[in-house]
């Protein structure tokens, strides 16, 4: 075959991605539709399960689409908020199930299902700006915190786990992508540990764990003096802190 009949004119490549990315948000939207706060295995959650599955295919396709083509599919709707929120009933649900005993074999690959495809979904949603934006940001943080340390106090539990994109995997690549919008954010949902740190810093278990990340990481990330105004309130709590314990 001559070369010719491979090259395509850059309009029609051009088009061609417009229309992908159009048909992936169309389907993406049409499976959407099934998401809502079903009892985790009961009859339309394990049917949400199913499209949840197809729904990180969708999303996975998306992300290989060149950039300037990609963000149609999360400018709208609070998708991944809602796919988020469901995220975090089927971990609590999960942990609920686990403490009771032995899981059956399909039950789990039922769950399993579930959790890979909305960790897929998630790990590509965070890419984009406006996933980060319409999210609910101190539910994902939290999110992450409870995976994180479950894995901490079950020492036994990771070990007999698939770790395709599994929870204790996919959060790595949350927080990686939260921190790569963290410039995207509207200050005013950043600034309110200024108003309330007592929220946030309210046992000793917390003091000590800000001072050792101040000490890990925050001294040397804050030599710079902008971001040292922009974290002046939180570099102020450590230093009440460090006060109060001499």
């Amino acid at each position: 075959m001559s070369r010719k009949h491979h090259y395509v004119p850059k309009k029609e490549a051009s088009d061609s991605f417009e229309e992908l990315s159009a048909k992936l948000t169309a389907d993406l939207r049409n499976h959407v539709r099934f998401m809502a706060d079903y009892p985790v295995l009961s009859d339309d959650w394990i049917q949400m399960a199913e499209q949840i599955h197809r729904i990180g295919n969708i999303t996975e396709m998306e992300r290989q689409l060149p950039k300037k083509h990609d963000a149609t599919l999360w400018e709208c709707e609070e998708i991944a908020l809602r796919c988020l929120r469901n995220l975090v009933e089927y971990n609590n649900y999960l942990k609920r199930m686990i403490e009771r005993g032995p899981v059956k074999t399909e039950t789990m690959a039922t769950l399993e299902k579930f959790e890979h495809g909305m960790g897929l979904t998630l790990k590509n949603a965070w890419l984009h700006a406006e996933a980060v934006q319409t999210t609910d940001l101190p539910l994902l943080i939290e999110y992450i915190h409870d995976i994180l340390i479950y894995c901490l106090e079950r020492p036994d539990y990771l070990p007999n786990k698939k770790m395709d994109n599994c929870q204790e995997v996919t959060v790595i690549h949350f927080l990686l992508g939260l921190c790569r919008q963290l410039d995207s954010i509207d200050e005013s949902r950043t600034e309110d540990f200024d108003s309330h740190d007592d929220y946030y810093v309210d046992s000793p278990e917390a003091e000590s764990a800000l001072l050792s990340f101040y000490d890990d990481y925050l001294e040397e990330a804050t030599e710079d003096l902008d971001t040292r105004k922009r974290l002046r309130p939180l570099l102020d709590a450590v230093r009440q802190l460090n006060c109060s314990r001499k």
